[in-house]
């Protein structure tokens, strides 16, 4: 009997008893479903986070639709200029940059401007020399045209008449472009330079208004600049038909929003022009 006993000892402790086996499956069960949940768990918070992505991204189409100015991001893209200001730091102001300027003196020439009237002379030439100063001291650029007339011409090329202005001549390092037609960019070089300096918005003054002031706006403006014209600082004479006076009264009033596309010709007082 007992060895009856003892034979079956060993053949009970060899495998585990039907309890036994109950208890590891229910801890194996209670594992895998641990698992399950944290699983699901995750799968959910993916889920979620996916689902208020593509909700902020839907919102931020359709008020791009709505609002075209609209701009969810801080970034801003310049027309012309080709600049990009991204990756702002709090506090920065989002504002695009400005057009980079220059400044266009047209013709200011010895034997230009001695045709003119005394009192033209008194009243135009220090707002074009006031224009120059505070282009230099904001850092603009100032571009010189010099007209090349033909023999006999007032501006005939290397006489005394063809001189620069003495109280407006250029400085070092000031750019000259020659041109013998009324539009400035008319076989010059004027457009690449413009070009190779980044500019897109040009301030002009000079003479004679209805003729190479007139032309170089317009042509301009044609050209995809911006043109700011100094309705007191162009110049010219009476003719048999208008007084000088009337002539530049009726330029500015026509060349006043002169557009071509998205480009216009806006004429301001010198002092209301901001470098």
């Amino acid at each position: 009997m007992f060895q009856s006993a003892v034979r079956r000892g060993p053949s009970q402790a060899s495998g585990p008893s039907s309890d036994q086996q109950f208890g590891s499956d229910q801890v194996i069960i209670a594992r895998q479903r641990s698992r399950f949940e944290r699983c699901f768990r995750h799968a959910t918070l993916l889920s979620a986070c996916s689902s208020v992505a593509s909700f902020f991204c839907l919102a931020n189409a359709v008020l791009r639709f709505l609002f075209p100015r609209f701009d969810a991001e801080p970034k801003y893209s310049c027309k012309r200029s080709g600049v990009t200001i991204s990756s702002m730091t709090s506090g920065e102001q989002r504002c695009p940059s400005r057009p980079r300027t220059a400044l266009l003196i047209v013709d200011v020439q010895v034997g230009l401007v001695e045709l003119m009237p005394a009192e033209v002379r008194r009243r135009v030439l220090p707002r074009i020399g006031s224009l120059i100063a505070k282009a230099c001291a904001s850092g603009v650029p100032v571009i010189y045209i010099q007209h090349d007339g033909p023999r006999g011409h007032p501006l005939e090329t290397h006489t005394k008449g063809w001189e620069i202005c003495p109280s407006l001549k250029p400085t070092d390092g000031e750019h000259i472009i020659r041109k013998r037609e009324s539009d400035a960019f008319f076989g010059t070089t004027l457009q690449r330079e413009l070009e190779k300096r980044g500019i897109s918005h040009l301030i002009i003054a000079g003479g004679m208004t209805e003729y190479c002031v007139d032309t170089t706006c317009r042509r301009a403006a044609s050209l995809g600049y911006d043109v700011t014209l100094a309705g007191d600082a162009h110049f010219t004479r009476d003719n048999e038909v208008l007084t000088a006076a009337n002539i530049i009264a009726h330029h500015n009033f026509v060349l006043d929003d002169f557009g071509a596309a998205d480009h216009v010709v806006r004429v301001k007082p010198t002092d209301e022009i901001v470098f």
